[in-house]
């Protein structure tokens, strides 16, 4: 685990091997989201401070858990781009990208990641609408940051699921109680792994996905 408020822009950049063109974006965008989030409510005001480790590693580690064959990706619920535009930006640093898609309902925010993605040069899908409201296509993982609950997610995530997308989500300390939760609607294979930013976080991955046929509608 990072040490907890004693990571910054350089230590991000050898933590994760970015080069330094990339990480100067990341930070333009951490300045663009500072910018923003006086205006529209993207993320916890007193988060912004220590970036680099609650928002831009919290969001990096998934990639790490994922490994190297992750070219396409959706981000269901973007809000302000995490982790969905730092997972963009780091796979084209490594000249991995093929399809990334934000998915975000609210149309201010939709704005906000139009800019954001400008300023980290990348090319991505931005669709203004609810997830559910979305056709499913293949994609090679579907995740999602502080967007709703396991039980949700998996009734979210199951179509591209089975188009072959792997599911990892980023999860707090009630990670265990959305499990068994998710686990009266779902049959599933779990794993979590240790977050390196969240001493009670972690990242969450979803296998073998079925609905349970308990009689509801």
């Amino acid at each position: 685990m990072l040490p907890e408020g004693n990571l910054g822009m350089a230590e991000f950049g050898e933590k994760f091997n970015v080069s330094r063109e990339t990480l100067s974006r990341i930070n333009t965008y951490r300045e663009l989201l500072i910018l923003w989030n006086a205006r529209i409510n993207l993320v916890s005001a007193s988060t912004i401070t220590d970036f680099w480790s609650r928002h831009a590693a919290d969001c990096a580690q998934i990639l790490d858990v994922a490994g190297e064959n992750i070219h396409s990706v959706i981000d269901m619920g973007s809000g302000a781009g995490l982790p969905g535009l730092i997972i963009a930006a780091l796979l084209k640093d490594k000249s991995r990208m093929q399809q990334i898609t934000l998915v975000e309902a609210q149309s201010k925010k939709c704005a906000f990641l139009r800019e954001a993605a400008r300023t980290l040069d990348v090319k991505i899908n931005i669709e203004n609408k609810k997830i559910e409201d979305l056709s499913p296509a293949k994609y090679d993982l579907v995740t999602a940051r502080a967007f709703a609950p396991l039980t949700k997610l998996l009734d979210l995530s199951l179509a591209y699921s089975q188009l072959g997308a792997r599911m990892l989500f980023l999860k707090g300390e009630d990670v265990s109680k959305e499990i068994n939760e998710a686990s009266t609607k779902w049959k599933f294979c779990y794993k979590t792994t240790q977050s390196i930013t969240h001493k009670h976080g972690c990242v969450l991955e979803i296998s073998d996905l079925m609905r349970l046929n308990t009689g509801e509608k």
